[in-house]
């Protein structure tokens, strides 16, 4: 591993540079664009350097009659809302990015050219997911803590 810089858009991230900071709308807008863009700007305006959203099909992550199916699909933005979020970061200067969940997200992330992307910690063992996101060659943060040690050297 070792010191490494990654520029994600016009921000370096590694050793010797400053923090950068994510702000995680997620699925905090619940489905509300206009809830989606205020805490947009907001992130913007507190000095956040990003926003990450999620991305996907809910009907890819839980079937119909899952505890969270409801709650997913009531968060579920659309791609053109999506594009939309990417376009307002663009316009704020501030990078929005997000977390597939499926391959078809990640299909439509590369269309509006997402940055960079984030892997959720339990699909850290994800390898078809991983394969999909790594044969993009953007960078890639990936949380761990779900991850043991194997599945991490797995993964990397």
């Amino acid at each position: 591993m070792g010191d490494k810089i990654t520029k994600i858009e016009n921000s370096e991230v590694g050793t010797g540079k400053p923090v950068h900071i994510i702000a995680e709308v997620g699925i905090n807008h619940d489905g509300d664009m206009a809830k989606a863009i205020k805490l947009i700007r907001e992130a913007k305006k507190s000095g956040a350097d990003s926003v990450k959203l999620q991305t996907y099909i809910t009907e890819h992550r839980v079937p119909k009659g899952h505890a969270v199916y409801e709650i997913l699909k009531q968060c579920e933005l659309s791609h053109t809302d999506q594009k939309e979020l990417f376009d307002l970061g663009k316009d704020l200067g501030i990078t929005v990015f997000s977390t597939p969940f499926d391959d078809e997200s990640v299909d439509f992330l590369e269309s509006i050219d997402t940055p960079v992307y984030k892997i959720a910690s339990f699909d850290s063992v994800n390898t078809q997911l991983l394969r999909k996101v790594g044969s993009t060659g953007k960078p890639v943060i990936m949380s761990t803590g779900m991850t043991n040690i194997d599945e991490l050297g797995e993964a990397w």
